[in-house]
């Protein structure tokens, strides 16, 4: 609660308010309040970056398989030899 008290100061009237420190209650209260919010918040941002680095790694999976192939299509000796008779039989 707050206390209101005027002063004349100068002819003038001033209001000086003085607020009792806190209870003990109202403190534990705040601060488990701000710990739950502050958890709900970073377990929310987690889930955000989780679900981009998902997104993002099964790209890399995907690019991976790809390469894999291409590699495989270039180092395969059957693919080269195919092209070599076609190259002879288009000759």
């Amino acid at each position: 609660t707050m206390r209101y008290s005027s002063a004349g100061v100068f002819g003038a009237q001033a209001i000086a308010i003085q607020e009792e420190p806190m209870s003990d209650t109202v403190m534990v209260v705040a601060v488990v309040a701000i710990g739950c919010v502050t958890a709900v918040l970073m377990k929310l941002f987690s889930l955000k970056s989780d679900a981009a680095g998902d997104d993002q790694t099964s790209r890399i999976d995907a690019l991976e398989a790809r390469i894999r192939a291409l590699e495989d299509a270039v180092s395969d000796p059957e693919r080269n030899l195919r092209e070599q008779f076609r190259e002879l039989e288009s000759g």
